[in-house]
């Protein structure tokens, strides 16, 4: 309060995250009557699920933005959706803002070589696995053969997950799914680990997203897919039951199989190495989503 009165905001504005920031914002706007807008970043309800102390604090919190914030926005359509069906009072004052990602600094250029480069980059674990991938692709290789010496896929940034590593090992997969860690400096080019993840995505042939199966997927578009996006090469994405990211996915010419879907992914990636034999990968015309555009919509639609 005392920082208020010093520097007088003409807004409050809560971001999480942590969700402890929102309900300062709820009270902040409750001592001060000054306009209270949120941004609210992974769902905070999850359907079924309240039985824990803190997701009947969440729910509670969410009710309390819902009817008190003057505008409040979330990430995808799902999330919006399901936040209005609990809470119609919301109405107008909630929309959704993609957040997109800030343009890369690469000089890196595509170019096709003599094997089909699928990167993944990002962590894995049990919710987010590869294990669909290695059965997707070891599905496909073992009715078309040939295929086999012609794909690898690149893990970066971090260990492929212990179910998808036991399902390698089995099926003998070492040599199609290579993991590289975490990039780190190069003394020998000077780009950094970062910059080495840029470049490696604007090389791709390929990018991976694996989105997971979880129920608060239907409400989340993980924030890689954005960079993906300005590296403007197709994306292989398995999801779930998210028509929003789906769209976006094949809009900018990619390929889509729902993450559970073992006979979807197989014809996914059977489509993809197809259009990689052919010389027939399509490098997105739609314009990746800077921060900008989420900028301009929020101060749109702030309340004057």
């Amino acid at each position: 309060l005392l920082l208020i009165r010093r520097y007088k905001p003409t807004v409050i504005y809560s971001t999480g995250g942590a969700y402890s920031a929102h309900l300062a914002g709820y009270w902040l706007k409750k001592l001060t009557g000054l306009p209270w807008i949120a941004e609210i970043h992974d769902p905070m309800v999850i359907e079924g699920q309240t039985k824990s102390r803190n997701a009947r604090f969440m729910a509670k919190l969410e009710g309390i933005i819902c009817k008190h914030a003057d505008l409040v926005w979330w990430f995808t359509d799902g999330a919006l959706e399901m936040a209005r069906r609990r809470h119609p009072e919301l109405g107008e004052r909630g929309i959704v803002v993609l957040p997109g990602a800030e343009p890369p600094r690469s000089d890196a250029v595509y170019q096709r070589g003599e094997q089909m480069a699928i990167c993944h980059f990002g962590s894995l674990a049990t919710t987010r696995s590869l294990l669909p991938v290695v059965q997707a692709l070891d599905s496909l290789f073992n009715k078309e053969p040939e295929l086999r010496p012609l794909v690898r896929v690149h893990v970066y940034g971090g260990k492929i997950d212990p179910a998808a590593m036991h399902a390698i090992e089995q099926r003998k997969l070492q040599d199609v799914f290579i993991p590289h860690g975490r990039l780190e400096y190069s003394a020998e080019t000077g780009r950094t680990g970062r910059e080495r993840v840029v470049d490696l995505m604007h090389q791709a042939d390929c990018l991976l997203l694996v989105h997971g199966s979880i129920d608060d997927c239907r409400e989340y578009i993980p924030s890689k897919l954005y960079e993906y996006f300005w590296a403007k090469r197709p994306v292989i994405a398995l999801t779930h039951e998210n028509a929003q990211l789906d769209s976006m996915v094949l809009e900018r010419g990619g390929y889509v199989a729902p993450y559970i879907d073992e006979d979807g992914s197989e014809q996914a990636f059977r489509r993809a190495i197809q259009d990689w034999r052919s010389d027939r990968l399509v490098a997105s015309g739609v314009p990746p989503l800077g921060v900008e555009q989420a900028v301009e919509k929020i101060m749109t639609a702030l309340p004057r």
